[in-house]
């Protein structure tokens, strides 16, 4: 039976990837017509819908794991997958199985009684099917891109997060910080909290948060980490912004940091982007489940993320990072640039299409001794000429391969060799391929 199923699903992913002549297609009419005929009631007691140029999938899941172990039933939608398509819709922290898709498939597909869907916005519906059979205290929803027009955008939320804005997605967002801000700003719903993950938000979500009488929490404004020193001893402790008082209250000794140095009291550590944990947490404040200093190690300590900076292996050490802009590879630069040490990089890369090759390369190119790059398994994806350009341009030393686990293999090889650091990255895709 659970074959069948599986054989199913797949029919089903091939069929919704045949339905629309355009891989995306902005607007939310089309989604809220067929939404009207699935919705039977509330999606869950709150709502919280996540957008961002990066760091949405690490925000998701370090609240998820908040919530969970805080007693809360969790529904989390996000995308893209890396192996199973399962992976986009979790209940309490499980991969929700192939028969479920299926029905929440079939249920799409006769509400939508013809009605032209996307592959995201076909998946989008299904999720919200998929959740509404459960008694869900919390579902997390993120937003696949921009926001303002986004099929996850049909839910009004509780809670709205913007992770960060930076240049992406420029032929449907806009070349600059202040487009692409105002097109994120459009899942603020009036009078609603809103968090900022980033410490400079485009006035244009300064704007919309405003005008929508929106009471924005900004990172580094409202919440973020301070630093005193006593005894010697560093003290890290988060500072957080209440919707019920304007008092700040410092009240958690929180991240160690990855250049080993040991702190006095006990912290929890985590690769992830600390705006991300730190949002994630502001976000536990403003849903009115506030963390513990101990609920807080015991959930986050060693928390790890797949394809997020994620250690995939030690001897040597090989890191597997999703990261596919110019603004996530300035993050991998500074995270690289805190252990590398003496240590040589080699990077396994690829990228689609539609990506700033070059502001990738510029934003990490420092750091790379030597670039193992092939063309990626599927049809978005560059060309090796284009890739090799955006190198050479750049006076990066690189070799070509047949294929990204040819090109694993060698930059594995020689990070053995030479003691050196292995850094796959540049796609869902290249992570997908290697793991």
């Amino acid at each position: 039976m659970a074959k069948s199923y599986q054989k199913a699903l797949n029919n089903w992913l091939k069929r919704i990837e045949q339905n629309h002549p355009s891989e995306i297609e902005m607007g939310l009419d089309r989604t809220l017509t067929v939404y009207s005929k699935l919705r039977k009631g509330p999606l869950a007691k709150k709502v919280v819908v996540v957008a961002g140029t990066n760091g949405k999938g690490s925000t998701i899941a370090v609240l998820e794991r908040l919530l969970l172990n805080a007693g809360k039933s969790v529904g989390v939608y996000s995308s893209p997958h890396i192996h199973r398509y399962n992976e986009r819709v979790r209940v309490n922290g499980e991969l929700v199985d192939d028969k479920r898709l299926v029905e929440s498939f079939e249920a799409v597909e006769i509400a939508r009684d013809g009605t032209p869907l996307t592959y995201f916005e076909f998946g989008t519906l299904a999720a919200l099917c998929c959740f509404e059979k459960e008694p869900l205290d919390v579902v997390l929803l993120e937003v696949g891109l921009g926001g303002r027009l986004d099929a996850v955008n049909i839910v009004d939320s509780d809670l709205s997060i913007i992770t960060s804005v930076d240049i992406d997605h420029v032929e449907w967002l806009g070349d600059n910080r202040e487009s692409i801000g105002f097109e994120k700003a459009g899942i603020f719903r009036q009078g609603m909290p809103s968090i900022y993950g980033g410490d400079n938000p485009p006035e244009s979500v300064i704007q919309q948060a405003d005008a929508q009488n929106i009471n924005l929490f900004i990172y580094r404004k409202q919440f973020g980490l301070t630093q005193s020193t006593a005894d010697n001893a560093i003290d890290y402790s988060w500072v957080y912004r209440s919707q019920n008082t304007s008092d700040n209250k410092r009240i958690i000794g929180y991240l160690s940091d990855l250049s080993g140095v040991k702190k006095e009291q006990p912290m929890p550590f985590s690769l992830l982007p600390e705006s991300n944990i730190l949002t994630a947490l502001q976000a536990m404040e403003c849903l009115g489940f506030p963390v513990s200093r101990d609920g807080t190690l015991k959930g986050l300590d060693g928390f790890v993320v797949k394809g997020r900076f994620e250690v995939y292996s030690t001897q040597p050490l090989v890191l597997l990072d999703v990261g596919h802009n110019p603004h996530a590879a300035r993050f991998l630069s500074r995270r690289l640039a805190s252990i590398k040490g003496y240590r040589p990089v080699y990077a396994v890369f690829s990228v689609l299409i539609d990506k700033d090759v070059s502001g990738i390369v510029e934003g990490l190119g420092g750091l790379v001794t030597e670039w193992h790059v092939a063309t990626l398994s599927c049809p978005r994806a560059m060309e090796l000429s284009q890739i090799r350009t955006a190198l050479t341009e750049a006076d990066q030393q690189f070799v070509e391969y047949a294929s990204l686990d040819l090109a694993y293999e060698k930059a594995f090889e020689a990070a053995k060799q030479n003691d050196g650091i292995v850094m796959c990255f540049g796609s869902f895709h290249v992570v997908s391929e290697i793991d």
